[in-house]
């Protein structure tokens, strides 16, 4: 079997849109499933990556269907036409390939969605995103229309988490639905890579990813903020990630008016985020709505205890009290109390974090996500595809 992939984006640095068609790559691959991807631009990471794994790959400038609200009509409509004349396109690589089903990195794109229709291909659609909650954005068509035309271009939709199902099963046939949790796919550290962490001189906090306003690292300033005013000067806060210079430049002055730049560190971005979170003590997830949450399941693969908020995914992955605590987003006094806990019962925040190594090296594996995305393009193109040799081991 060939699957084309389509790729939600192949930007300068590794994010998590990058990381996911990569870990679905390897699974498909894993399986003995020949891949195709379809690049939105030249001169990114996945080139290079694609490239070295010698997975074949094609470079078509299609665009998001999805627009900040501020996005003018007649931008709207022309990348509606843009979307229509890039899935020509798209779909010509496709028959080129001779691919036997077409698979969607994202909800950000359709262009593939509309190059499988057109070839009359199976699609499969992995929805990662919540959209408007954790990105900001809208539809171009409007939500139910666009929804209306995921759920009839697709045999199946898959979900990087239930809770990301729930909030598209009214809206799509609630059969097609699939969840598969991403897998915990690390790294190994270069030498320069760990050299490059900190030294740590108190109880750290580590909050890597991406910095944005629904990221959350607000309201870690501010419980690191409240802790040393409280008395509590054995701590620091670590911030791994880059975004706007406009935001940043808002932490910046959050950090300087309350009082604690001997306390916070920003990093700023890594390609392996992997060590400066093992050198913590513990791993936050302070986003306002995370879909899954990769940084997440690596903290719980490194064995680091996560306090993280109970939206979202991230209470899949985080059993408030076994592996992590939870508190609700921008409860700046709650989420203090949960530092506070871990600091003073070290040996329990341990335990704590073993419990979710334990759980993630047994729930979040590749082997289990191959598995499962198999079981994906069984539903998708039908058993009896599946069994005459398209798929070279299972």
């Amino acid at each position: 079997m060939c699957v084309g992939l389509v790729s939600l984006s192949n930007g300068k640095v590794v994010w998590g849109a990058e990381r996911s068609l990569l870990d679905t790559v390897a699974a498909f691959r894993s399986r003995g499933v020949e891949c195709r991807v379809i690049l939105p631009r030249a001169g990114g990471v996945l080139d290079a990556e694609l490239s070295r794994l010698n997975v074949p790959f094609a470079v078509v400038d299609y665009r998001w269907w999805m627009v900040d609200h501020k996005c003018p009509i007649w931008k709207r409509w022309a990348r509606v036409a843009h979307n229509v004349y890039a899935s020509l396109r798209i779909a010509s690589h496709l028959s080129t390939w001779g691919c036997d089903v077409v698979y969607s990195n994202t909800l950000g794109i359709c262009a593939g969605a509309l190059a499988a229709r057109v070839l009359g291909l199976p699609h499969v659609w992995h929805i990662r995103e919540f959209v408007g909650e954790d990105h900001g954005q809208e539809f171009i068509l409007g939500e139910r229309t666009s929804l209306k035309l995921v759920d009839r271009l697709s045999k199946v939709i898959v979900t990087n988490s239930r809770a990301v199902a729930r909030k598209f099963e009214t809206l799509v046939d609630p059969a097609k639905l699939q969840v598969v949790h991403n897998p915990v796919r690390v790294a190994e550290p270069t030498e320069a890579q760990v050299k490059a962490v900190p030294e740590k001189t108190r109880f750290r906090l580590v909050l890597a990813g991406r910095l944005g306003e629904g990221k959350g690292q607000d309201d870690a300033i501010r419980a690191t903020s409240e802790l040393v005013k409280g008395g509590v000067t054995d701590v620091e806060l670590m911030i791994v990630g880059e975004g706007t210079p406009r935001y940043r430049k808002q932490l910046d002055e959050m950090v300087s008016e309350s009082g604690v730049g001997e306390y916070v560190r920003f990093v700023g971005y890594v390609d392996n985020a992997f060590p400066m979170i093992q050198s913590g003590d513990v791993a936050l997830m302070c986003s306002r709505m995370e879909a899954f949450g990769r940084v997440t399941a690596e903290a719980m693969l490194a064995g680091r205890v996560v306090i993280g908020t109970n939206t979202g995914g991230t209470p899949e992955l985080v059993r408030d009290g076994v592996t992590g605590l939870l508190y609700t987003p921008q409860d700046i006094p709650a989420l203090v109390s949960c530092i506070r806990r871990l600091m003073n019962d070290r040996v329990r925040a341990n335990e704590m974090g073993e419990a979710g190594r334990a759980w993630a090296q047994q729930y979040l594996s590749e082997a289990t996500y191959a598995d499962r995305m198999v079981g994906v393009l069984t539903k998708a193109c039908g058993p009896r595809q599946v069994g005459e040799g398209f798929l070279v081991s299972r």
